[in-house]
């Protein structure tokens, strides 16, 4: 009798075993392919439970992108997206993938609107406190301009600046844009902004040391001309260029003159793991996130 027990143990065991297969779940990562740097450093992540997809999100929408996920759409077990342009549409579809498959789903570098992001739970963003960047810029800059002579083209102790930017900008950029501005003049700093040019306008080095001359500085919020800045030759007559750029160190930094507020995009990732952790170990979302978090937005820090 306790030979027969001990069959039945192996013969139950062999069948459970056989019944039910292990599902291999894994996390979703899906990078605009115009964002290069950035699903260069993803894809060295790359495994069987981290995979990541690069697509171009100017040509296709979110369901030609996820077609292929859905037919496995239980193995999902987070989505993240990474994408400047992303629209309201787009993100939307997005967020009804991941109520489907009942999992988180977080949205790097992104511009939405509230609503989008507050129609599902578990929908997150992750963005970068470029107002905290802006008033760390203007510190600086006010800083170097009065422990140095500064060149005032037409001596009239007003600082003339132009803005380089894209023709249109994320609400993110603005309010850089907006509240750098603000705080110069709260600094103590006479500046008066003198002209904004499209990036588009501006095709070679030697266009934009001509806008420096008729300026006393610039600020770009642009990364197309971040080549032209290279080529730049500082006349360390003040902090000359400000850029702001998602990087991972600062490009500018062997030239004080020319200022780069950028962000480190690794935090983006590291952010988007530590919420797919809370998710994972079953703990209240958030419950364990080492980033300021404010009204469904993860924050990670900008460097000047």
């Amino acid at each position: 009798m306790r030979r027969l027990i001990s069959v039945l143990l192996v013969f139950a065991l062999v069948f459970s075993g056989c019944s039910k297969e292990e599902v291999i779940r894994y996390d979703l990562v899906i990078c605009d392919n115009s964002l290069s740097e950035v699903s260069e450093f993803l894809n060295s992540f790359e495994s069987e439970t981290y995979i990541v997809e690069t697509a171009d999100f100017a040509s296709l929408n979110a369901d030609e992108i996820l077609a292929v996920y859905r037919e496995n759409i239980k193995s999902v077990n987070s989505i993240t997206v990474y994408s400047e342009n992303i629209s309201d549409e787009t993100a939307a579809a997005f967020i009804s993938f991941a109520e489907d498959a009942k999992v988180p789903v977080i949205f790097s570098i992104a511009d939405m609107s509230a609503e989008v992001l507050e129609s599902y739970d578990k929908a997150f963003s992750i963005k970068t406190d470029y107002t905290h960047a802006a008033e760390m810029a203007a510190e600086k800059m006010t800083e170097y301009w009065k422990k140095h002579i500064i060149l005032d083209s037409d001596d009239n102790l007003i600082f003339k600046f132009a803005v380089v930017k894209d023709a249109e900008l994320s609400a993110d950029m603005q309010d850089f844009l907006d509240t750098l501005i603000a705080d110069i003049e709260l600094y103590g700093i006479p500046m008066q902004l003198s002209e904004t040019v499209i990036s588009d306008d501006i095709s070679s080095a030697e266009e934009l040391e001509e806008l420096k001359h008729e300026n006393e500085g610039i600020i770009v919020i642009s990364d197309g001309i971040l080549p032209l800045i290279a080529e730049y030759s500082a006349e360390n007559d003040g902090v000359e260029i400000i850029t702001v750029t998602n990087n991972t160190e600062n490009d500018f930094s062997g030239d004080f003159t020319v200022l780069n507020c950028f962000v480190d995009y690794t935090q983006y990732k590291k952010a988007a793991d530590e919420l797919v952790d809370n998710y994972n170990n079953r703990e209240y979302l958030l419950n364990d996130i080492s980033f300021p978090y404010i009204e469904k937005a993860i924050y990670i820090p900008a460097t000047v």
